[in-house]
């Protein structure tokens, strides 16, 4: 069944390419970003779009997952250079699922929030097969 939403995954290594797998199984569309042409090289065989920089990935898709190693390079794919909200947010949402302090994720739900972004913290836990199956359980 195809959605009529898309999907955008920024971080697509183990966990994020599992999640992107998933969603697009399910039948949304998906655009990815990561810093290895490895895993662009893998997204491209599992005939994900591949995207130059975050805000490409926010222009493509109604809701973000950010799947990143930490509160920095939360804050560089989000609001860096070429970052997801370097673009009005109205109508985007961001699912927040990197490893990072409670207050880290309130200060950038808040900035999202400005921004206009709806935002949703989701903690992880499960592991990339269960990301894959689409089983992982709410922390």
């Amino acid at each position: 069944m195809k959605h009529t939403l898309d999907a955008g995954v920024i971080g697509a290594g183990s966990m994020g390419m599992a999640i992107a797998l998933n969603l697009q199984q399910r039948g949304f569309g998906v655009a990815i970003r990561d810093v290895r042409p490895e895993v662009e090289a893998e997204a491209r065989m599992h005939a994900l779009r591949v995207c130059a920089t975050p805000l490409e990935v926010a222009q493509a898709a109604d809701f973000i997952v950010i799947v990143v190693v930490n509160a920095a390079q939360t804050c560089d794919v989000l609001f860096g250079e070429q970052g997801v909200a370097t673009m009005p947010g109205q109508g985007k949402t961001i699912l927040l699922c990197p490893t990072i302090a409670p207050e880290d994720t309130a200060s950038i739900a808040h900035r999202l929030i400005e921004a206009g972004f709806a935002v949703i913290d989701g903690p992880m836990s499960g592991g990339p097969v269960r990301a894959r199956a689409g089983t992982m359980q709410r922390c």
